[in-house]
């Protein structure tokens, strides 16, 4: 299998280079490695083999691409807690098939209305691609 990837190095607070892999269909990072400096540089300049702890995920939606839409909820609660707007999105806005993201950290993902309050959020699945 070929797929179209992307790369990204960094360094950490505490000076770990990471070295992550990414599947660009669904946008998941499938591969993050940390070394420090010196067997990072032993690895630039041509040292094979560098021993590294690797986490992987995502290999079930390797390949597929990700498809999100927008929804948007009245919560009969006035309450501005976002903990417990999240949790009430996870109660009460569960999709079949669709995998919740209940986060509402950003400026528009929640407002005001006369019966409780007004919820902006998304749903995604992964799905083969064409």
């Amino acid at each position: 299998m070929v797929i179209n990837g992307a790369l990204g190095i960094s360094r950490r607070s505490d000076d770990k280079i990471c070295i992550e892999i990414s599947d660009e269909a669904s946008g998941i990072t499938l591969v993050v490695a940390e070394i420090d400096p010196y067997d990072f540089a032993q690895l630039i300049t041509g040292l094979h083999g560098v021993k590294a702890p690797c986490r992987v995920r995502g290999l079930d939606v390797v390949g597929k691409t990700k498809v999100r839409e927008s929804r948007r909820v009245i919560c009969p609660i006035n309450s501005y807690d976002r903990k417990f707007l999240e949790s009430w999105l996870k109660d009460n806005c569960q999709e079949e098939g669709w995998i919740l993201d209940k986060y509402l950290g950003s400026q528009n993902s929640t407002f005001s209305v006369a019966d409780g309050t007004g919820l902006n959020y998304a749903v995604y699945r992964y799905e083969d691609a064409q």
